[in-house]
C-alpha cells in the first residue's frame, strides 16, 4: 500500500512503475500464440469448494480454505471456540465420485462432503455430508482398480444437508 500511495503521489507513469497498461494485459491473458481466444475454465472442484464454503457461512460455521500443508484435505471447519475439523470435498456434475480406498481406512473419522452440481446451470448444487466410515460398506472397487473406486449417488442419498455433523 505505502509503494503505491507513494507512487500515486509523485504521478509516476506506467512504465516508471514497470507496469504494462490495462490492455496490454488483457490482450496477452486472452490470446495464446495462434491468436485464439483462451478459454478459462473453472473446475467443477473449485465450484464445489466455494459453495460448500458459502454455505457453511451460511450455516453459521467458520470455513478457511486449507493451504498446501494439508494433505487430502480441503477445508477447516468450526463453531466458535471449537478446534477446527479438516473436511474433504468432493465435487461431480454427474455421478458417480472417484475416491481413494485409503480414505476410508486410515480417514474413516474425516467428513467429506460430497457435491453435485447438476448438469446445467440452473439446477441447484446438493450437499451430502458424510463421515467417511460411514460410506465403507458402500465403495465399490473394480476388480482391475488398485487405488482408486467409487461411491455413487444413491448411497449418500439419505446423508443430504447433514451439515450438523461438522458441530
Amino acid at each position: 500500500m505505502r509503494l503505491l500511495s507513494n507512487a500515486r503521489s509523485r504521478d509516476l507513469t506506467n512504465s516508471e512503475l514497470h507496469m504494462p497498461s490495462a490492455d496490454y494485459a488483457m490482450r496477452e491473458t486472452a490470446d495464446d500464440e495462434n491468436g485464439r481466444k483462451r478459454k478459462y475454465r473453472v473446475t467443477a472442484e473449485s465450484i464445489g469448494r466455494h459453495l460448500v464454503m458459502a454455505e457453511l457461512v451460511q450455516r453459521g460455521f467458520e470455513a478457511e480454505l486449507a493451504g498446501a500443508s494439508y494433505e487430502k484435505r480441503d477445508m477447516l471447519v468450526w463453531v466458535r471456540d471449537s478446534s477446527p475439523k479438516h473436511i474433504q470435498i468432493k465435487t461431480v456434475r454427474s455421478p458417480p465420485w472417484y475416491v481413494r480406498r485409503a480414505s476410508f481406512g486410515k480417514r474413516a473419522d474425516q467428513v467429506t462432503v460430497y457435491v453435485l452440481l447438476g448438469a446445467e446451470a440452473a439446477t441447484r448444487a446438493r450437499f451430502f455430508v458424510v463421515k467417511n466410515g460411514d460410506l465403507a460398506a458402500q465403495f465399490r472397487q473394480p476388480p482391475t482398480w488398485k487405488v482408486f473406486g467409487f461411491i455413487d449417488a444413491k448411497s449418500v442419498e439419505k446423508y443430504e444437508d447433514n451439515w450438523g455433523i461438522l458441530k
